[in-house]
């Protein structure tokens, strides 16, 4: 029984981390791949213009859903 709370706790950890990353790391991903598609279509190479929007995707992402993301972190260490 003590193994299956372990296993049980684990796999709600694995779960919670992998929903957290893919919340912030997806939004980048994606604007990554439209200023690139941009980028090849306009033969525009300035590095800024891939970093920044980035950035600010996953900011404004991280701004947007912190509220709701520290409610399900504090229920999940409770």
């Amino acid at each position: 029984m003590y193994f299956d709370n372990i296993l049980a706790a684990l796999n709600s950890t694995l779960y919670f981390t992998m929903i957290g990353v893919l919340l912030f790391v997806l939004p980048g991903l994606v604007v990554g791949f439209v200023i690139s598609i941009f980028q090849a279509a306009t033969q525009i190479n300035e590095s800024a213009l891939s970093f920044l929007p980035k950035i600010c995707a996953v900011l404004l992402t991280l701004a947007w859903l912190a509220p709701w993301w520290m409610a399900h972190l504090v229920d999940f260490f409770r």
